[in-house]
């Protein structure tokens, strides 16, 4: 579990941040590790960008959430907490509780 975490996230996280820091250069990906602050100052000192960038972000999440929560996450809630005892009979609770391990830990299964 340690090494898929490792795997998946702190590597892509390490190199998204070695690339943020790294000096811009055309047709370059691999980073030269020249730490700068260059990508920054450039996204921060123009308004139009960074107004872009957070109208796309805000329309990601939007429809991400209604592709998310409308389709899936609401009518599994709605069975989960109608019939939990028919869940339990035939087996399916285990698998709904699965599917529910990304949520929030205050949020726990209590019989």
């Amino acid at each position: 579990m340690t090494l898929l975490f490792v795997v998946f996230f702190v590597i892509p996280v390490f190199t998204l941040l070695a690339n943020s820091f790294d000096q811009p250069a055309a047709g370059r990906v691999a980073p030269h590790w020249d730490f700068v602050l260059t990508n920054f100052d450039r996204f921060f000192s123009c308004r139009a960008i960074l107004r872009i960038c957070v109208a796309y972000d805000l329309d990601f999440r939007f429809v991400s959430t209604l592709i998310a929560a409308v389709p899936l996450g609401y009518p599994l809630a709605y069975l989960i907490a109608k019939d939990r005892r028919a869940l339990v009979e035939h087996g399916a609770y285990d698998s709904c509780a699965c599917l529910n391990a990304t949520r929030p830990a205050s949020f726990a299964f209590t019989d």
